[in-house]
Formats: structure tokens, C-alpha cells, sequence
């Protein structure tokens, strides 16, 4: 008896940290697709490539970010310039 109680409030402790890693998640996505659609409206506005954006955005996928908790979330993007606005592509940057 003592030992499924013990591990029915485990496995509940367990879902509210995945309820609460849920949130986190989707809180940071939508902060950098928030950024990412600023970028890359001055980026159209500049004549210079957008969409390589959106390209390194979505390499990390969602449930990668969901089911490895352990890791932080900034530490999933080696490279962040994809964030920063001022930072796009002009459409010669492909051909060097």
C-alpha cells in the first residue's frame, strides 16, 4: 500500500513538472518566433534574404524541446543569429 502510494505521487509530481516544461516551451517558441517575425520584416524591407529564418527555426522541432527536460531551453540553437535582427542574408551570400 505504502509503496503505490509513494509511486502514484511520484508519477503525479512527474506530470505537473511535464504540464509546467509544456508551458516553458511553448513561452520560449513563441518569444523567438515573436523576434524572428520582427527580423524578418526588416530583413523584407532591406531587400535581404527572410526565410533562412523560419529554416533554422524550425531544425529544433517542438517534442525535442518537450522531451528532453534536462537540457536547458537557450541551449538547444548552437548559433542564434537567426534571432538578431540586422544579421539577415543578402541573396548573393549564397553563391560565395
Amino acid at each position: 500500500m505504502d509503496t503505490s502510494l509513494f509511486i502514484c505521487g511520484a508519477f503525479l509530481l512527474f506530470c505537473f513538472f511535464m504540464l509546467w516544461r509544456n508551458d516553458r516551451v511553448y513561452k520560449y517558441r513563441l518569444e523567438i518566433l515573436t523576434r524572428i517575425s520582427k527580423a524578418a520584416d526588416e530583413d523584407i524591407r532591406e531587400g535581404r534574404d527572410w526565410n533562412w529564418r523560419y529554416y533554422e527555426f524550425h531544425k529544433i522541432e517542438y517534442e525535442q524541446m518537450f522531451y528532453k527536460f534536462w537540457k536547458p531551453l537557450d541551449s538547444f540553437w548552437k548559433d542564434k543569429r537567426f534571432i538578431e535582427s540586422g544579421k539577415g542574408r543578402t541573396p548573393f551570400d549564397n553563391l560565395i
